[in-house]
């Protein structure tokens, strides 16, 4: 049993879920989202300042020790398949993430905390960002928390449907990948199908590069550093019977180290430079960098073990793999000790089974006031210590 059950507050809380699941609004759009959120905080005269019409920042309590709970309020392009009571009413718009989730256990922590405010030993802030699914967001947080003087500790969570419900897992380590991207441009000499002599194919350039590249984690890099290379578009060419002058490879790395990440993306140049090179064409190569890996330090995870026993139990503790997804939290704890905890939401009984971004997606809503508990004690353990 969670010692933090609140009948009152768990009602809030789904209440809200399904408010924000109902009307969802895609990454840099999140105006009507965020005017929700500054009316709650309202509701419970809770100060906020407001960076931007899609972000804003509240606070509770005074001192010299000061923790960030950040929530991510953004929803996906996608059409939502199901026949919930709460689905989408934005064609093509779904909160198949659990950001819904995230918002409204942040509001629900930031309704709870300030019932107690006069017992902190120190300053919550309550960071609501726009724009996670395309990394965005996460700067004008940051910007704002050092003009605040910085902040000793950053905490998020991130609910998971392939958890099960009443299991959270806060190991410390890399737990999402670093995330970046690249796009090659293959130079060629088009011509007449009939006539490849005459011609530099690029498509044929194209087409190695990928094998090669996306070989690169299992022939250059160590099995004992798990990273990832992906194609995701190659296209070129206007008509069967005429090769192109051009072709084109877009696609993305994961990696988990500092080390792999800048390898890989120089593996990427090297290789598309040679394979073009020796055809007789030329490449463009792009290296775009993304997000960095989110690292749960060793301190923190600790502390969050200690709250996750409190609330739930030590068998509520769970370890769960590293994922090669990504997630700009990292820009958090990449700038500040903290942590991300994965709270179960899935329920195979239930038929919560379907994984992050698909049409079917949802969470069992217990999971929300183990959530909102873990923002809330975390934060409060962390200023006790």
């Amino acid at each position: 049993m969670n010692y933090f059950d609140n009948e009152g507050l768990k009602e809030y809380v789904i209440n809200l879920r399904r408010y924000f699941h109902e009307n969802p609004e895609i990454s840099g759009f999140e105006i009507n989202t965020t005017n929700k959120i500054k009316s709650e905080l309202e509701k419970f005269n809770i100060s906020y300042h407001e960076l931007n019409p899609t972000t804003v920042v509240a606070w509770l309590g005074e001192g010299d020790k000061k923790i960030a709970l950040r929530g991510d309020t953004d929803a996906l392009p996608l059409v939502e398949e199901g026949d919930k009571e709460y689905i989408s009413k934005n064609s093509g718009v779904m909160h198949a993430c659990g950001h819904d989730g995230h918002i409204a256990m942040l509001l629900g922590a930031a309704k709870y905390l300030k019932d107690i405010e006069k017992t902190l030993k120190g300053k919550v802030y309550f960071c609501f960002q726009p724009a996670e699914e395309i990394g965005g967001g996460a700067k004008e947080i940051l910007d704002f928390l050092d003009k605040e003087g910085g902040v000793d500790e950053v905490f998020g969570i991130h609910l998971w449907s392939l958890i099960p419900i009443n299991k959270i897992c806060v190991s410390s380590g890399p737990r999402m990948a670093n995330g970046d991207g690249f796009s090659i441009k293959v130079i060629g000499r088009g011509g007449h199908g009939s006539r490849p002599d005459q011609c530099i194919d690029p498509l044929k350039i194209a087409s190695k590069i990928l094998l090669e590249i996306t070989s690169i984690p299992s022939n250059r890099i160590s099995t004992l550093d798990p990273s990832v290379v992906s194609v995701g578009k190659i296209y070129g060419g206007s008509a069967a019977n005429i090769i192109p002058n051009e072709a084109f490879i877009e696609g993305g790395f994961r990696t988990f180290s500092k080390n792999s990440r800048e390898e890989i993306g120089e593996l990427i140049k090297k290789i598309s430079n040679n394979i073009a090179d020796y055809h007789g064409g030329k490449v463009e190569v792009e290296i775009k960098r993304g997000v960095p890996c989110v690292y749960n330090h060793l301190s923190s995870s600790e502390n969050a073990k200690n709250t996750v026993s409190k609330l739930l139990g030590e068998e509520a503790i769970f370890e769960f793999e590293p994922l090669c997804a990504s997630e700009n939290f990292g820009f958090y704890t990449e700038k500040y000790p903290g942590l991300m905890a994965f709270v179960g939401a899935g329920n195979e009984k239930n038929g919560i089974i379907y994984p992050h971004h698909h049409p079917l997606f949802d969470i069992d809503e217990d999971s929300l006031i183990n959530g909102t508990a873990l923002y809330s004690q975390y934060a409060l353990d962390f200023l006790l210590n």
